[in-house]
């Protein structure tokens, strides 16, 4: 009996610890949680210890960017990736081709290749998609991402070395690597000129979602929280998972705003009904995404980018900028900001004529901000900073480091998963070209054909709407990751 006794209890606490265990990785990724306007942290909760991400802020082409470092491989000694944090697309591509002479991944045989900025200073990447595991802060992810064989002004300069694109739908296309994309020369490339072309194979095998959103949803937290503090160097923000993303300093619900209703496309795209300079308000404005006027909150884009004729009114009024957003099902959110700050930080930008509305980067300074995913909707939390960040002085742009900024990403097209970009500083890509491939010798070459990347869609599969949350293999198997605290 004693000994029935001991092997009971000594169960029972076993039990319990790993109900513990659980209880931990849920509260870090919100398994089972929704609805993060009626969230907020419990009596008994100690705010300052929810996991988090720290985020970085840093100068890259001559405009500030929030950066985030991820370590390729489930090492916690791999050596970390600085990477630009980018809400406006879901690629997740390193610089660094000695990544593949030491590989920690699966090989496939798709190649990501993504254009930037047509009509100005030639930017893009290709390069292969391969599949392994990954370490965000504290998390390891299930990822698919890609190395990148051959840049052109992308952030592979000034201790940067890739991307992180965390937008909530698949706007990242995969090619068979039987194709090729059809690249300058290497004097072309050096040259970076406006007449410099690049382009990418025609049809996409698929797409590619963003890792990070892959990974949350396998969990079943669907939310993202974003802290800046509007200060330059390392820890000056935060991104929160899931449930973390309401039970934080920073999250308030009795000061939140919203919720503000999100679009389709997953590049945490709005509808602005109208914008108000001092007193002076501008309505009938256009966010339509098959029109190219997409509107949309954009971390990778350094200034707020509002239409001409905001822009000008806005350089001789004083007062307040402000964004009257599309509720949720209720009552508008609205956004304000002060023009005085914008203006001596250069924040302010005007949109090309074809373009939509982009809240930038200064978004974050003014807003810790809380995306529901599941919801499809926004929520905004003031912060205590009333001003931004003095101007940085220009620096003398150097070569391949994007120092015209080509990455003044303004998305629009048609596609949720194909962007057809518009104007002199769009971001997302825009597929293109026609140049066949010359396999590449067999061997450990990254560029080998191997099984299809696990997060990749199929064409078909892609293009039906009833197939645009999760993706499939080959054989039509759903897939399946986790997020590993």
């Amino acid at each position: 009996m004693d000994l029935a006794f001991q092997l009971l209890a000594a169960a029972a606490a076993f039990l319990l610890q790993g109900c513990e265990i659980m209880e931990n990785i849920q509260a870090a990724t919100g398994v089972g949680q929704s609805n993060a306007g009626q969230r907020n942290a419990s009596a008994g909760e100690t705010k300052s210890a929810v996991p988090a991400v720290p985020l970085a802020a840093g100068m890259w082409g001559g405009d500030l960017r929030l950066l985030v470092d991820v370590s390729p491989g489930s090492d916690a000694s791999s050596p970390k990736q600085r990477l630009v944090l980018d809400t406006g697309s879901s690629t997740l591509a390193f610089c660094s081709k000695a990544l593949t002479t030491q590989p920690q991944y699966q090989q496939t045989s798709y190649i990501s290749c993504n254009i930037y900025n047509p009509g100005g200073t030639a930017t893009g990447y290709w390069g292969p998609f391969v599949k392994g595991p990954v370490l965000l802060g504290g998390f390891q992810l299930d990822a698919d991402y890609s190395i990148m064989a051959q840049e052109l002004n992308m952030p592979c300069t000034q201790g940067l070395q890739g991307i992180f694109g965390i937008a909530f739908r698949q706007l990242d296309s995969a090619y068979h690597a039987e194709q090729s994309p059809d690249w300058p020369t290497a004097q072309e490339s050096r040259s970076g000129s406006p007449g410099t072309s690049l382009s990418c194979p025609k049809q996409p095998a698929g797409v590619e979602p963003s890792p990070l959103i892959s990974n949350l949803r396998s969990m079943g937290g669907e939310q993202i929280g974003i802290y800046w503090s509007g200060q330059q160097g390392d820890e000056a923000g935060s991104l929160y998972l899931g449930e973390a993303a309401t039970l934080n300093q920073h999250y308030d619900a009795s000061s939140a705003l919203g919720p503000a209703q999100l679009g389709e496309l997953g590049w945490y795209d709005i509808q602005v009904q109208s914008i108000t300079v001092g007193s002076q308000s501008f309505t009938d404005l256009e966010c339509d995404p098959s029109r190219g006027k997409t509107c949309i909150m954009d971390t990778g884009t350094p200034a707020i980018v509002v239409p001409e004729e905001v822009f000008n009114y806005a350089q001789i009024s004083g007062g307040s900028l402000t964004f009257q957003l599309a509720g949720a099902g209720g009552a508008p959110t609205l956004l304000q900001f002060d023009l005085q700050a914008l203006r001596q930080a250069n924040a302010l930008m005007k949109a090309n004529s074809d373009d939509g509305m982009i809240l930038g980067l200064p978004l974050w300074m003014f807003y810790y901000t809380v995306f529901d995913i599941g919801q499809k909707t926004a929520y905004f939390v003031p912060t205590s900073n009333s001003a931004m960040p003095a101007p940085v002085p220009a620096e003398e742009p150097q070569p391949g480091s994007g120092g015209d900024s080509p990455w003044n990403p303004q998305p629009a097209g048609d596609s949720p998963w194909n962007p057809q970009p518009a104007g002199d500083s769009p971001w997302n890509p825009q597929p293109a070209g026609d140049s066949p491939w010359n396999p590449q010798p067999a061997g450990d070459s990254p560029w080998n054909p191997f099984p299809l990347p696990g997060g990749v869609w199929l064409e078909d599969n892609a293009t039906d709407p009833e197939n645009t949350t999760e993706p499939v293999e080959e054989d039509g198997r759903k897939l399946s990751s986790a997020i590993h605290v």
